[in-house]
């Protein structure tokens, strides 16, 4: 009999300065200038990939390991879902938190992605159902206009 695995629920968040008006004035020549104002909000269409920091072993106390050192837990998760190492485990994106989208990607060290986590138009992205652990997310596309983050950020463990 097994108990009931530990899960977790990852959470991104891109924020960014948008535009949200501007203000006239007229500068110490008389000339028209327009400012802009921003405001920091969340920004839909950055795109992350996320890998495991270390080994991670089966829920459950099972014997073997559910994801190696770096391995790209999404479309490990995605290849085997149905019938492979990943048959016990679901993970899921909640409706309105983001979406998993098809895309090639390259990480900066050159592995190459094909399965990408996409924020929504909050600027949210979650997974939930990932198995405790330790996990690097890196951005891999950012939302037009703005700059990609170059840090990979880990999960707490």
């Amino acid at each position: 009999v097994f108990a009931k695995p530990g899960k977790g629920v990852l959470e991104i968040t891109k924020n960014g300065p948008v535009p949200v008006r501007t203000v006239s004035g007229t500068d110490e020549n008389g000339h028209v200038q327009e400012t802009p104002l921003y405001e920091v909000m969340g920004l839909p269409g950055a795109e992350y990939v996320i890998l495991a920091r270390n080994e991670i072993a089966y829920p459950d106390g099972q014997a073997g390991i559910l994801f190696a050192e770096n391995d790209l837990v999404l479309e490990k998760y995605e290849a085997e879902k149905e019938t492979g190492s990943m048959q016990y485990v679901t993970l899921e994106v909640p409706e309105g938190k983001g979406e998993l989208v098809q895309a090639e990607r390259t990480l900066p060290d050159g592995t190459k992605a094909s399965l990408v986590l996409r924020t929504g138009k909050d600027g949210k992205a979650q997974v939930t159902g990932l198995p405790y652990g330790s996990y690097r997310i890196v951005e891999v596309k950012a939302p037009t206009g703005y700059y990609r983050d170059a840090a990979a950020w880990t999960s707490g463990e």
